[in-house]
């Protein structure tokens, strides 16, 4: 081996991928491991885990507490409360066209029943927030200004 440590055997392999993550959301050590498609490992997080639970009082949707919604309800709480991220870099994989994001969004909320449609959906959404489609599809996040990254958003 180049690195000139002796071959490890996967479970100290896991003990020290285990000791290089950071704490988990709720901040008790490292979050769980699940095994992903070619023995690779990712951490595994809950629904809520980008949701900081309040020391005291609820976050309440619709008369309800939101730590405490089955997952269609949560579901539901997702497609009518979006996150706003303050660092426009946070949520764009630099790696990944702005499409791919918009995209995701569309599929994942069932939006919209064909590519037409879809598309239609994605050019009026930019639209709405005073973009261009024509100048933002098919572009890199780096290509883009930081007040038309936080508008994708």
């Amino acid at each position: 081996m180049a690195s000139g440590r002796a071959r490890e055997t996967v479970p100290e392999k896991l003990a020290r991928l285990h000791d290089s993550l950071r704490p988990n959301a709720r901040g008790a050590g490292p979050a769980p491991l699940r095994t992903q498609g070619g023995g690779e490992f990712e951490r595994e997080r809950s629904r809520r885990d980008d949701l900081q639970k309040p020391t005291s009082g609820t976050v309440q949707y619709g008369g309800k507490d939101i730590f405490k919604l089955t997952r269609t309800e949560y579901d539901g709480y997702r497609r009518n409360v979006q996150p706003v991220f303050q660092d426009p870099y946070a949520i764009f994989n630099p790696f990944y066209r702005v499409d791919r994001l918009l995209w995701k969004a569309v599929k994942k909320f069932s939006l919209a029943s064909g590519r037409a449609t879809g598309l239609a959906l994605i050019e009026e959404s930019l639209r709405a927030v005073k973009l261009e489609p024509e100048h933002v599809l098919g572009r890199y996040p780096h290509q883009l200004s930081g007040g038309q990254r936080q508008r994708i958003m």
